[in-house]
């Protein structure tokens, strides 16, 4: 009896029933939906971008604006202030999110841990995003979606 009950619990944790979804990496789906979310939209830039390969860290939902100047010294603008880019990629990384734009401007969303499905969350990234980049563009129901429906 105790055999086939370890069997039984041993199927069911490797179903992932009961087991808390925290601390799991992200699922396939979860990132190609979340990245085909983003990608191919016309955002406004609200400050500087760096043009380094390293792009502009938000740690904590904070921008590193000292990361940014040094970044901005170093490399030069990629964009400034009032500039329209295009959301060429987006990468969803072990510890962080990647959002690569035209004219070599990117955007890291940095993690103290592995990035789950539940980090995918639209509304939360949007605001973490919002003191660099307008994002009337990439909320969850945005014009160009609302016309793809129609």
């Amino acid at each position: 009896m105790k055999k086939i009950m370890f069997v039984v619990i041993g199927l069911w944790l490797i179903a992932g029933y009961g087991v808390p979804t925290e601390g799991r990496k992200t699922s396939r789906d979860a990132r190609e939906s979340f990245s085909r979310h983003f990608e191919d939209k016309w955002i406004t830039v609200k400050m500087a971008l760096p043009n380094a390969s390293d792009g502009l860290n938000i740690v904590d939902g904070r921008v590193d604006e000292e990361g940014l100047e040094a970044l901005i010294k170093k490399h030069g603008l990629a964009a400034k202030a009032g500039d329209e880019l295009r959301i060429t990629k987006v990468k969803v990384k072990d510890r962080h999110i990647e959002f690569r734009f035209d004219k070599d401007a990117r955007i890291n969303i940095l993690f103290d841990r592995p990035v789950t499905d539940a980090d995918l969350d639209i509304d939360q990234i949007n605001e973490w995003l919002s003191p660099v980049i307008d994002t009337t563009a990439t909320k969850k129901e945005s014009l160009s979606d609302k016309l793809k429906l129609n």
